[in-house]
């Protein structure tokens, strides 16, 4: 069983920080034999937000969601504020034994949602088309459109996309 809810105790940060701290390696990891000052980049952004929550993500702007699955921490996702009409989708992780079973999926949906209820009229984020697997699909499935290769990135496949909330 999925279960779905927002971070909100010491107990939940503690867990999203652990969860951030993943997500950095896993970027790492990922991008470093294509390019290492991005991925050096990358990881450390996540890693300054893990020391730094709830940071960009703090209410009544933003929002970090947390996964369970049969009882398990799965992953999470978040929002954060752009402008004051147009968020972004951040931080979407699941841990490598809980993929591809829908848990992705249902993070965005949720996130989508939450946006919604932020009074968001338009959601951004950033994938690579090649490195991250099936992101582009999944993003293009839930109705995200791409808008462009995302500037400074020296890897060509890297875009963003953006999703009407209304």
């Amino acid at each position: 069983m999925l279960k779905i809810y927002p971070v909100e105790t010491v107990k939940d940060f503690k867990v999203i920080k652990q969860l951030f701290t993943e997500y950095a390696n896993y970027i790492f990891e990922l991008f470093s034999p294509h390019s290492l000052p991005l991925a050096e980049r990358l990881s450390r952004k996540a890693l300054n937000e893990a020391d730094n929550l709830p940071g960009e993500y703090a209410m009544p702007k933003g929002c970090i969601l947390l996964a369970e699955y049969q009882g398990s921490i799965a992953g999470c996702v978040a929002v954060s504020e752009i402008t004051e009409n147009v968020c972004e989708l951040k931080r979407l992780y699941v841990k490598p034994q809980c993929r591809r079973k829908g848990i992705g999926r249902n993070l965005a949906e949720a996130i989508i949602n939450k946006a919604a209820q932020l009074k968001y009229k338009r959601m951004r984020l950033d994938t690579n088309k090649v490195l991250f697997i099936g992101a582009e699909p999944l993003y293009s499935s839930l109705g995200f459109v791409e808008t462009g290769h995302i500037e400074g990135s020296p890897l060509q496949s890297s875009v963003h996309m953006e999703l009407n909330l209304r």
